[in-house]
């Protein structure tokens, strides 16, 4: 948790998303039919294969947002979980097969705007940033490590466990720290060192919730 803020680091996004914090799981009891949204890829997208496993052939890859239908699945292989799946109606894109179940996250309230972007709403916010160190420790609210990638939030204005995407910041961002200073629509970033920090400073953004938290 972020004892205090640090007032010289004060310091969110659909285009390129990369991520490094644990992706999302697609949750246990989908059922067929059901949507879930490409995410936690790093970027790359993921592999659309022809059957389950890593063995199976690539037959193509899908983007970061992408909307799909779940089709069947889970089937487990090579420890991980898989879903068949399928690229929804108007995406513009037609691919089918089985893809991993941890760059897969069921959606809750998504909407996609006419620019592409994929979320359940956008508002702008501060986007302030801090980097580890002073009375900054080393591990959220929520019991994680700080890394790039998480985010402390108002909770009361973006639940825990949400997972943003931040105009001007590659990335998809998770929700999992709190702060005296972050109220209201207000992200704090953490950055891997001081200089990226207040390079960044802050900054008014656009904010889209990709994935709502409970």
């Amino acid at each position: 948790m972020r004892l205090a803020p640090l007032n010289f680091l004060a310091a969110s996004v659909l285009g390129a998303l990369l991520i490094s914090s644990a992706p999302a799981e697609v949750r246990a009891d989908t059922q067929l039919g059901d949507s879930a949204i490409v995410l936690g890829t790093g970027g790359s997208g993921v592999k659309v294969r022809s059957s389950y496993g890593l063995s199976g052939d690539v037959v193509g890859v899908l983007p970061e947002g992408t909307l799909v239908s779940i089709l069947d699945g889970p089937k487990n292989s090579d420890d991980l979980a898989w879903y068949r799946l399928k690229t929804r109606d108007g995406s513009g894109l037609k691919l089918a097969g089985w893809a991993a179940a941890k760059y897969l996250a069921a959606p809750n309230h998504v909407v996609q705007g006419t620019d592409g972007t994929v979320g359940s709403r956008s508002f702008t916010a501060t986007v302030t940033s801090y980097a580890t160190g002073g009375t900054i420790g080393s591990y959220t609210s929520s019991g994680t490590r700080v890394r790039w990638g998480s985010v402390a939030v108002d909770p009361r204005y973006i639940p825990l466990g949400s997972r943003l995407s931040i105009d001007g910041l590659e990335g998809v961002f998770t929700a999992e720290d709190t702060g005296p200073g972050v109220e209201g629509a207000t992200v704090d970033v953490w950055f891997p060192d001081l200089p990226s920090a207040l390079a960044w400073g802050t900054r008014q953004r656009t904010v889209t919730v990709v994935w709502e938290g409970s």
